[in-house]
């Protein structure tokens, strides 16, 4: 054990064999246990997800029909601002320190509003949306390497430093989660399927053609909520990675995608990779459309071969 994790234990002693400091750890952890709004829970409040980017892409443009393009939903939520990129773990939680994956370009590339559709346009996309996903996947796994090295270290008597024990209850807070819920916290900082992250974004943005994706970032159809009026408008983002943090903290947390959660859980339970088309089952209250926007992700996922992205994509 490290200097980082505690005083170091006496000669001829196990590490971190002291109840006393068990005591401890837990006690400190329960003592920053996040305060969770009950109001969050009410059945009156609205939030089904976001739906609408593609909808501005000119028809003859679209590489998919209308009506596979989500309206934009009546009622929702402002979700949280997206998490700082502040996680990569450091060597005395998880081992030596990597470095910080390459993001990708900041911004869809404005080729694809004029490209037809096609192979050509969904090379394009792909391109620019591969290396954000692959990236905020490679974030939530150190995340989850350090939570799981935090509660190893309390679960064999040792009592963290207190800016672990600070770091994790902020994550906890970011996932609207207890932090001294150890299967419901690492049950939503996880890995998304990369399969599952292409055919949202293709089918919410027109492969990237929306004039919401190309001026404003809004390749997932984010929903957010103006005083004034009142009333949804697509959100806007600094950029590619960004909006796909936003996305990804979204299914990991809100209560709307509970189920999604808990299959992906299933899954690394069972031995198994989590696979896209299987969890977009678990995404029926993403779009107002229900199944017909499950079938749709599922279809895009098989006609474009994407499954391949997960197989690839097996670890953590």
């Amino acid at each position: 054990m490290t200097a980082a994790h505690g005083t170091a234990p006496r000669a001829g002693s196990s590490p971190c064999a002291w109840p006393a400091c068990a005591a401890v750890a837990g006690l400190a952890l329960l003592a920053m246990a996040v305060a969770r709004d009950d109001a969050r829970d009410e059945p009156g409040e609205a939030m089904l997800g976001w739906s609408i980017a593609a909808a501005a892409v000119p028809a003859a443009t679209r590489s998919a029909p209308d009506d596979l393009l989500a309206a934009p939903l009546p009622a929702g939520e402002v979700l949280a601002a997206p998490p700082p990129a502040e996680d990569v773990p450091p060597p005395e939680a998880v081992g030596a320190p990597r470095a910080a994956p390459d993001a990708g370009p900041a911004r869809l590339p404005a080729a694809l509003a004029d490209t037809a559709p096609g192979e050509a346009r969904k090379r394009l996309f792909l391109d620019a949306m591969m290396p954000a996903l692959v990236a905020e996947n490679e974030r939530l796994l150190a995340r989850r390497a350090r939570i799981l090295a935090l509660y190893d270290a309390i679960d064999a008597g040792c009592a963290p430093a207190e800016a672990d024990l600070a770091w994790l209850a902020e994550i906890a807070e970011r996932h609207s989660v207890n932090p001294a819920d150890r299967a419901g916290l690492l049950g939503r900082v996880d890995a998304i399927p990369l399969s599952l992250g292409i055919a949202q974004a293709a089918l919410e943005s027109g492969w990237g053609a929306s004039r919401g994706a190309q001026e404003w970032h809004g390749i997932f159809g984010q929903m957010s909520f103006a005083p004034d009026p009142g009333r949804p408008v697509l959100r806007r983002f600094d950029g590619i990675q960004e909006a796909v943090a936003a996305w990804a903290l979204n299914l990991n947390s809100h209560r709307a995608y509970a189920r999604f959660r808990a299959a992906r859980a299933k899954a690394r339970e069972d031995g198994r990779a989590p696979e896209g088309r299987a969890l977009a089952g678990e995404l029926l209250r993403y779009s107002e459309r229900g199944e017909a926007y499950v079938r749709d992700l599922r279809a895009l996922i098989r006609a474009n071969g994407l499954e391949a992205l997960d197989r690839q994509d097996e670890r953590g």
